[in-house]
């Protein structure tokens, strides 16, 4: 029978066999693989279960959350009795407490004073305004064919404004995927706001664990591994996301938990796995759009593990395995699906261009994948032409190597100065930071050139560099057929997803905003390729002791390394203390109040804040003749017995309507957020801004 081309099959991973009961394997080492993927599990369930809730009208937390529990504790139970032919080395047990902590720190850290994004300014505030919506009214939708709605609807009131769009006649609806918000929801309802604006937190901190349960299993050296969740935890845009209520926290976490499902099912050959790492990849879709790259190199990946067994009794299981991991992408891939076509429709036709070439993206890898794995297996039984391009393929890989290495050098060092990235609109804000800094001020810029010094900031240059030669490393050793299944994961992602960012990040060049992009796949990979190196530099045998010092401080400087970087901006917070405000402002006004919001700034982020917040209906006033608007909207919101009063961020947006007011303004405190980053474009975040936020509500009756 031929040996398996490319992949090293594991032993050392979980030790000697140990059979059902053997002595080696405990009980709680057993149980571990199982206890790192409950919480991607959990995320996925609840959010599919309350997602397809939403689409009916009648979310419930309650119902998601015990839903969820029911399905994670099914597949767990089910997975600890069938999968357990190899259970996990006691030797592993240690290090995976010594990741439990670092997860448990971070959790704290991250944690201990988030964000308040109650301001639809960026994603995270559309994220939180969805969930605490879905929270209260249940739908997705803000249905505006109500008597109230119907009589504010006309050219001089606006009801959509960031990140909520018009759908319809009859409808707003929320932009971007929204699995994220109903985990959001689940914890506002649960325990309130405070609760969910720390679920991004321990969601990192989950994904934390779970990418160390992977790069373990990659590495094949537990204790080194635990640098990939150390160095990751000191990153500031991992710190950054987990603070707020953005969706990379979400992504990281069930990303990462089917990345390490699927490569456990390939060693162990387990249909049940392959399906429960599905379904995580199905599920991360339903995330965030972009995720539909992770499916296109899951399809080469499960072809070349088709293509390699083809000949070897383990056929018949890899090949349920692979159609269980197809199977168990459906619920997510259609969930998804129809949350992006029938919920966020506008968003969608925004992006169809990308969305259209990952599809393309996507049948063209099955496609390929096809006749790569036929012409594996017909390699594959032909012994003679095997070993010729075995051959082949061991000469090849230093100067694979090599050409790598160079290639990603000349991409970090050389790249800037011979490319300028433009785009075709200006983006004025930016021109703003660029003028602080001393730069070209000039808002088509867009610095994607740069991508790679991003790495380096945040990985430390000795970081990216350690990483470049792990990559050309885990290249070389695939070539001799000498990889760990995980590690040839980790470079594929590293590889495909990294190159798809580096080369086109599409996005506003704010750090730390941009480098955001990088943190669900991207840096985790950079970080596993740089642990490579460390642990090939700490299997050296020509003077071992020198070697293991010289592995030893490459590891602490890629600790150091995100460590300084982040420092700087350590208590880092936006909008702090804001929530407390809009609840004054809501408790401040009647149960029967229809807010018109005036003043430009106010107009952008505040009305979806007041519907959320307040449960109230909101328009913004515009037009010509803005006392003249609001006179008529206020007269007709009389008629209906409703108590109209404007709101703006801007007290002197409020003076032209002075003569409408029934009362005086109504004023609350003002909440002082202090540790603001401020956004930069030519380096890492150093310094702190000071916000302020204060409304101003002033009744028309």
């Amino acid at each position: 029978m031929p040996n398996e081309p490319v992949l090293a099959e594991s032993t050392s991973v979980d030790g000697p066999s140990a059979g059902r009961g053997g002595r080696v394997g405990s009980t709680a080492a057993r149980w571990l693989p199982f206890v790192v993927l409950v919480p991607p599990t959990l995320v996925a369930t609840v959010g599919l279960i309350g997602l397809t809730q939403a689409f009916l009208g009648s979310f419930s937390a309650l119902w998601a959350l015990a839903g969820g529990l029911v399905v994670t504790g099914a597949i767990l139970g089910v997975g600890v009795r069938v999968v357990r032919a190899t259970p996990t080395a006691r030797r592993e047990v240690p290090p995976f407490g010594v990741a439990l902590l670092i997860s448990v720190a971070f959790a704290l850290w991250a944690g201990w004073a988030p964000a308040q994004h109650v301001l639809i300014d960026r994603d995270p505030g559309s994220y939180a305004n969805t969930a605490v919506w879905l929270a209260n009214d249940g739908d997705l939708a803000v249905e505006t064919d109500g008597e109230v709605y119907q009589t504010l609807r006309d050219e001089e009131l606006r009801l959509h404004s960031a990140a909520v769009t018009t759908a319809g006649p009859d409808e707003l609806q929320f932009q971007f995927n929204h699995l994220t918000s109903v985990i959001l929801a689940v914890g506002y309802e649960v325990g309130g706001y405070q609760l969910m604006v720390r679920v991004p937190a321990l969601a990192t901190a989950a994904g934390l664990l779970v990418v160390y349960a992977f790069a373990a299993r990659a590495l094949r050296r537990p204790w080194i591994a635990l640098l990939v969740p150390g160095a990751l935890a000191l990153m500031a845009p991992v710190l950054f996301i987990a603070r707020d209520t953005y969706s990379e926290p979400f992504a990281f976490l069930v990303a990462w938990g089917a990345f390490f499902a699927l490569v456990s099912a390939y060693e162990r050959s387990s249909p049940l796995l392959a399906a429960w790492g599905g379904f995580l990849l199905g599920a991360v879709t339903a995330i965030r759009v972009d995720a539909l790259l992770y499916v296109a190199l899951a399809v080469p990946l499960g072809a070349l593990a088709v293509a390699m067994r083809f000949h070897s009794p383990r056929r018949r299981r890899t090949l349920l395995a692979v159609g269980a991991a197809a199977v168990g992408l459906l619920p997510g891939l259609l969930i998804g699906w129809a949350d992006l076509e029938w919920h966020s429709r506008v968003y969608a036709s925004a992006l169809s261009g990308q969305i259209a070439s990952l599809r393309i993206l996507l049948v063209g890898a099955t496609l390929v994948s096809a006749v790569g794995a036929w012409a594996v297996i017909w390699l594959s039984g032909r012994p003679d032409v095997l070993e010729r391009a075995r051959r082949v393929a061991r000469r090849a890989a230093p100067f694979a190597a090599i050409l790598l290495a160079v290639g990603l050098l000349a991409a970090w060092l050389l790249r800037p100065f011979l490319f300028e990235a433009r785009g075709a609109s200006r983006i004025r804000y930016l021109e703003h930071y660029q003028a602080l800094e001393g730069l070209e001020v000039d808002g088509r810029l867009r610095y994607t050139e740069e991508t790679l010094w991003w790495m380096a900031w945040y990985l430390g240059p000795i970081g990216l560099a350690a990483a470049i030669a792990g990559l050309a490393t885990t290249a070389a050793r695939a070539l001799r057929s000498r990889v760990t299944p995980g590690a040839l994961v980790a470079l594929v992602l590293c590889l495909a997803a990294g190159s798809l960012y580096w080369l086109r990040p599409s996005i506003t060049p704010d750090q730390l905003w941009a480098s955001r992009r990088f943190v669900p796949v991207v840096l985790p990979a950079l970080s596993i390729m740089a642990t490579v190196a460390v642990a090939a530099v700490w299997s050296v045998r020509t003077r071992p002791m020198v070697m293991r010092g010289l592995a030893t401080l490459l590891g602490l400087s890629l600790l150091v390394g995100p460590l300084l970087v982040t420092f700087p901006i350590r208590d880092g917070v936006q909008q702090a203390g804001y929530v407390q405000v809009v609840e004054e402002a809501c408790a401040a006004v009647p149960d029967d109040t229809v807010f018109f919001v005036v003043g430009p700034h106010a107009s952008i982020v505040l009305p979806q804040t007041l519907r959320s917040w307040c449960g109230h209906p909101a328009a913004i006033v515009r037009g010509p003749d803005e006392l003249a608007t609001a006179t008529a909207a206020a007269d007709r919101m009389r008629g209906l017995g409703r108590a109209p009063v404007a709101v703006s961020t801007d007290p002197g947006a409020l003076q032209i309507l002075q003569p409408l007011a029934g009362a005086d303004t109504i004023v609350t405190s003002t909440a002082v957020s202090s540790n603001e980053i401020v956004p930069t474009i030519s380096g890492p975040p150093t310094d702190y801004a000071e916000s302020t936020f204060t409304l101003y509500l002033l009744p028309l009756d």
